[in-house]
């Protein structure tokens, strides 16, 4: 809840924390993953979303939301 609220009020930092904290708890909390995810690759880059994409994929292998991500960190043809 509380990364929500951050992010609603563009606080990615602490969006941030309040996610990692989340995935840190129960790394099975997809929906905080792919939150990372995107608050990576907007405020570093898609390469650094990639690198959290793999780290969530690590912990929860196999899931298609998480995977989906992968296609919305890939370079326009």
């Amino acid at each position: 809840v509380l990364g929500g609220m951050a992010a609603s009020m563009r606080n990615l930092p602490a969006a941030e924390g309040a996610f990692r904290e989340a995935v840190r708890l129960d790394p099975q909390r997809t929906e905080a993953w792919a939150m990372l995810v995107r608050i990576a690759a907007a405020t570093r880059g898609p390469a650094a979303g990639r690198e959290v994409l793999a780290e969530a994929l690590a912990v929860n292998p196999g899931d298609d939301a998480l995977a989906a991500l992968g296609a919305e960190l890939e370079p326009a043809p």
